[in-house]
């Protein structure tokens, strides 16, 4: 979910731009930790299930 109140109240401003905001927090956050960083697009929610439960 992208933390980025919208002028509505609402917590996005729009699915392209929740979703680059998402991926480049998943990216930046690399090199600060040791856990595994993977972004995954809302469409793609069955593969992050999927990643979660190889862990």
């Amino acid at each position: 979910m992208c933390p980025v109140e919208g002028e509505d109240g609402g917590l996005c401003r729009g699915q392209a731009f929740c979703s680059k905001w998402e991926a480049g927090m998943a990216t930046f956050c690399k090199p600060f930790t040791k856990a595994a960083v993977k972004y995954f697009d809302h469409a793609n929610i069955e593969d992050a299930r999927a990643w979660i439960q190889e862990a």
